[in-house]
């Protein structure tokens, strides 16, 4: 991408478990100066909120565009993150799925009971746990789980 794109032309990836940082190395000054995380959440059309996830390279410039640009045109809700394992919103919900999960099975309650407590009536998308789970796909949350469990480090596990 670096030797096709244009001068000056962002470039952004809407990965949830790369570094930032690390996607950059070993780019042009321009492009680093132009890159940075813009992580979409699934289904984008139906989401609010977007992530945008700047490197120690990163214009100010480029960021407050691609903040400017999430809230006016997309009409998203940006949240600037630094570039940790999962940034935000995928490590806090990690953990909340996974913390529901093993309450779940020790107090031995089932899918239905725990969707329909984990839901609307605590503020929460109608999705609840499970139906998020299945929306993401189980295959991709082991993923972002492992990431985290991986990746994280000098926190309880």
């Amino acid at each position: 991408v670096d030797e096709v794109r244009k001068q000056g032309s962002i470039v952004s990836s809407n990965t949830s478990g790369i570094f930032i940082e690390a996607m950059a190395e070993g780019r042009s000054d321009d492009f680093k100066k132009h890159f940075l995380g813009t992580h979409f959440f699934n289904p984008p059309r139906y989401l609010k909120l977007l992530e945008v996830i700047p490197t120690k390279h990163t214009d100010p410039a480029v960021v407050t565009f691609m903040k400017q640009f999430g809230e006016n045109v997309l009409g998203k809700g940006v949240v600037l993150a630094k570039d940790t394992p999962n940034f935000i919103a995928n490590r806090i919900g990690t953990y909340g799925l996974l913390v529901t999960v093993r309450e779940m099975m020790k107090g031995g309650y089932s899918v239905g009971e725990v969707d329909s407590v984990t839901g609307p009536l605590i503020g929460r998308p109608k999705s609840a746990t499970f139906r998020t789970l299945d929306v993401v796909g189980l295959d991709t949350f082991i993923h972002v789980a492992n990431n985290v469990f991986e990746k994280v480090e000098g926190e309880e596990k």
